[in-house]
């Protein structure tokens, strides 16, 4: 078991006679301490309060509930499925790992009892909360220590505070196995990230996400910070409090590596700076499977600007990237887009899907893929191409062959005829749909990454025709202007940048000095700029 960061820091004061807090927070210290409280009614318990789909395992698993009963209370649901689970995770024919495990937290989450924490986190909020799960019963929610399939939730809406104390609290909420939730508009920031990432079980060894937040939660990351009161120290006591931070560091790292979390999203933790925040994006929250409740959510109708936001958000939150390709090769029609990173096993697709059901009634929904695997739906694609139009095309065929032996993006980057990639997105949906998932985000959650803001959306069909104009006006054949940047557009750019531009790069890509040079004026240019007021997806 990891020694307390609290201890360490005693140690230190003791010893080197120095005055330290160990915080991870930004907000100055005069703030209050924490509000610790049992509400009078689960917020949950609504119907109306549903995941947001952008994961098929949470889509399967909340099906999963009505599939395999209810009850009217928690105390019920756990005495009705104690032969199921008092000996640990079992099995029949009509469950599976993630069933057995969604049911249970699918219900507490419906009709286990909120306790909440707003505010600062403080000295004693550990104690103050077990004392208050004690004294309302809640700790005989477990079968036995430390196993808590049918637990109670954890609200959390606080701006961080003292980390020593944090670490206290996850180590509290692994005993009881609460659920963690960050309601809509709430913050859970610096420390209290900690204390929501503690939101999982492992039980029969298998890891189990048992986080919720909504996608207007303010969930925010940076690296932990140490003060000490101004004044001369010793060589000696700067060591000691440099190694008071490092081993809180290390408990820290050790917890979240514990809860789950990427290596990814642990990165940009650790390059934020301890006076910023780096705050999670509801796709960055779906990527770590921090499962999304929204009231009654509804489909998004995607635009270019929100899809290529959702893959690329989807893509930095995977790789902490932010690569030019994806613009590069982003498509999109009215029915159906994709990108993908050649380099890396990265697509993202959606299809304008018309069989879909929402609200129990049937509507047109864009279902997303986002496939970080080797060949995701193209699975198979071999065995299904003889029912495929493509498999009357050679170059499908090698397509097929390149997704089989090689990777799904050397297959897309290589197949010759790119204008109908879309076309064969939506033959994928057809043969394996069910892994597009619906998207049911709010536009407004869909931004494009920083990183990508003032970039050139290079593909875009409005720009790529005025390129084509362009290019064919000056003597160089782009043939007919229709959007498309196919193989003999890229030719005609290229010729282009080796005569027009002969110190860049002539690599076929759509510039901002190309565009200068083909007479596209920088108005026209801040139409197809993310993040820039005029572009227009």
């Amino acid at each position: 078991m990891t020694k307390p960061i609290f201890l360490y820091a005693a140690k230190l004061c003791q010893v080197a006679g120095l005055l330290c807090l160990i915080l991870w927070s930004v907000i100055p210290q005069q703030v209050a301490a924490a509000e610790i409280t049992l509400l009078p009614r689960n917020p949950y318990a609504d119907e109306s309060v549903q995941p947001v789909f952008l994961d098929g395992m949470i889509r399967d698993g909340f099906w999963a509930v009505g599939a395999f009963g209810s009850a009217n209370s928690l105390t019920e649901a756990r005495e009705n499925n104690r032969f199921k689970y008092i000996n640990g995770i079992g099995l029949d024919g009509a469950a599976t790992q993630m069933t057995r495990r969604w049911v249970p937290t699918a219900t507490s989450l419906r009709q286990g009892r909120v306790l909440r924490i707003k505010g600062r986190i403080e000295t004693g909020d550990v104690d103050r909360l077990d004392r208050l799960i004690r004294q309302e019963g809640l700790d005989k929610a477990c079968y036995r220590a430390g196993y808590c399939p049918y637990s109670h939730v954890l609200m959390l809406d606080s701006p961080g505070g003292n980390l020593a104390e944090a670490v206290r609290l996850y180590d509290l909420v692994q005993r009881y196995e609460l659920l963690t939730v960050v309601g809509p508009k709430a913050r859970c920031e610096s420390a209290c990230f900690l204390v929501f990432a503690a939101g999982f079980t492992k039980w029969g060894n298998i890891f189990f996400h048992r986080r919720f937040a909504h996608p207007t939660s303010r969930i925010g990351v940076h690296r932990p910070d140490l003060t000490v009161p101004a004044g001369a120290y010793s060589a000696d006591q700067v060591v000691q409090a440099t190694n008071v931070l490092l081993e809180s560091v290390s408990a820290t790292t050790e917890r979240f590596a514990s809860a789950g979390l990427s290596a990814s999203l642990l990165q940009r933790l650790f390059q934020t700076p301890a006076s910023q925040m780096h705050r999670m994006t509801p796709v960055e929250m779906a990527q770590e499977r921090i499962v999304l409740l929204d009231d009654a959510p509804q489909p998004t109708r995607l635009t270019r600007a929100s899809a290529f936001a959702l893959c690329a958000d989807s893509y930095v939150a995977a790789y902490n990237d932010a690569p030019d390709g994806l613009i590069d090769n982003m498509l999109m029609d009215q029915q159906s887009f994709i990108t993908f990173d050649p380099g890396l096993p990265f697509v993202c697709a959606g299809v304008f899907d018309s069989e879909q059901y929402h609200n129990n009634e049937k509507t047109q929904m864009w279902t997303v893929l986002t496939c970080r695997q080797q060949a995701c739906a193209f699975d198979d694609y071999w065995e299904y191409n003889e029912y495929s139009a493509f498999i009357e095309d050679e170059d499908a065929e090698m397509f097929a062959i390149n997704v089989t032996e090689r990777s799904l993006g050397t297959a897309l980057r290589e197949y010759a005829h790119r204008s109908v990639l879309l076309r064969l997105i939506r033959d994928a949906h057809a043969w394996r749909g069910w892994e597009f998932v619906p998207v049911t985000l709010e536009i407004d959650a869909l931004s494009v990454p920083q990183a990508y803001c003032g970039r050139l959306d290079a593909a875009n069909p409005g720009l790529v025709r005025q390129v084509q104009a362009g290019l064919n006006a000056q003597g160089f054949a782009a043939g007919v202007p229709d959007g498309s940047p196919g193989f003999k557009t890229r030719e005609a750019i290229r010729a282009a940048q080796e005569r027009l531009l002969p110190q860049a790069r002539a690599d076929g890509r759509v510039t901002v000095a190309l565009l200068d040079k083909l007479g596209v004026s920088r108005a026209q240019q801040a139409r197809y700029t993310f993040c820039d007021p005029a572009y227009r997806g």
